[in-house]
């Protein structure tokens, strides 16, 4: 360690340096709370790679690094021998002024930010999300039925057969069973080629008739559309075969919002996961995103106290040489304080000392 500490450059040691370490990890912090909160709620925050490293490695890493900076800051002052005891007492103090200051008022934010989040994804809200899900869910399965029943009453054998005798307008009737029915297409297969049996509806919505070969019974997804359900059947019927596509209308975003429910459900179920540790959710938020600044305005004011202690133990040292008779100590006076007073009082001092010192030794001299 001495070695490392003695290939550090010694700018590493100075206030500006400190002070922009502090900026820096104020800064990060604020990042990293701006957003980290949103991750906090996700369910693979807490099983996923990322979430590790920002739950534990990179808070962990910031203090390690913390630590030897504190370390380095105080070996450089003791091996400088500028840590005096009056230094010590100095930063005890500042030490504890600050973790006066920022302890409590970031536990209390912390923990008001907990109750917020107890208060609000309570369980009265993850039942409402629940709920909307449900409804979500039911008239999908709602509308599901509904295609289903047009495609039994109209893609079999005998109403295609009496289409064709007597063609008629299917929509009509569809939308009575399906108020969202877009269109119902029927080929009939002869030889390579798909004759047009049935074409209702809005063209613009028509299956296309070079992609029927790809038609499975039951509901299909062609090009990922998610504005239409697509009901496709083969019906099978008096030595003829028939492709039949149904198309219904799906509302606008009907799928975004439904995501966004299913979303706002799986973070309500992550914070009712959570409750048991809404309590301690604070003292975490402090630790993880306050805490790495108050540590390093502990090793700012560490060195601050070494500095403002140095004038003072010039001035004792140099009290300390003139009781014992060698007034040559002299103290250098920088700033206009009262301990820059105190130092220009025992340089006069020390000079007054060493003149009738010398005084002395002339009259012996003569004598």
């Amino acid at each position: 360690m001495k070695l490392i500490r003695r290939s550090i450059p010694s700018v590493l040691f100075s206030a500006p340096f400190l002070f922009f370490i502090l900026v820096l990890i104020a800064l990060a912090s604020f990042l990293l709370a701006n957003s980290g909160f949103e991750g906090l709620l996700s369910t693979h925050l807490f099983t996923s790679p990322q979430g590790l490293l920002v739950l534990v490695i990179g808070p962990f890493a910031l203090f390690v690094l913390l630590g030897l900076l504190l370390y380095s800051v105080v070996s450089h002052a003791l091996h400088t021998a500028q840590a005096t005891r009056f230094g010590h007492k100095l930063f005890v103090t500042m030490a504890v002024l600050i973790a006066c200051a920022s302890i409590p008022s970031g536990i209390i934010v912390s923990r008001f930010a907990t109750t917020v989040i107890g208060s609000w994804f309570d369980r009265e809200v993850s039942r409402s999300l629940s709920y909307a899900a449900e409804m979500a869910d039911l008239y999908t399965a709602e509308r599901i039925r509904d295609i289903e029943k047009v495609a039994s009453r109209f893609f079999n054998g005998l109403a295609i057969a009496n289409n064709r005798s007597r063609p008629a307008d299917w929509m009509s009737d569809i939308r009575l069973i399906d108020a969202y029915a877009a269109s119902c297409q029927v080929y009939a297969i002869e030889g390579d080629g798909f004759l047009p049996v049935v074409e209702y509806g809005d063209s613009s919505l028509f299956y296309p008739r070079s992609a029927l070969d790809r038609v499975r019974d039951g509901f299909f997804v062609w090009q990922e559309d998610e504005s239409v359900f697509r009901y496709g059947k083969t019906v099978h019927y008096s030595n003829s075969v028939y492709v039949c596509v149904y198309t219904s209308l799906i509302p606008s975003s009907f799928h975004d919002k439904s995501r966004l429910i299913q979303d706002a459900r799986i973070k309500g179920d992550v914070i009712r996961i959570l409750e048991p540790f809404l309590p301690f959710l604070g003292v975490w938020v402090y630790f993880l995103f306050c805490f790495p600044s108050v540590v390093m305005t502990i090793i700012l004011a560490y060195y601050l106290s070494v500095g403002l202690s140095a004038p003072v133990a010039s001035a004792a040292e140099a009290a300390t040489r003139l009781e014992q008779g060698t007034p040559s100590l002299r103290p250098i006076v920088t700033g206009n304080d009262e301990v820059a007073g105190l130092c220009n009082s025992l340089n006069r001092l020390c000079d007054a000392a060493d003149g009738s010192k010398k005084k002395d030794k002339k009259a012996v001299i003569r004598l």
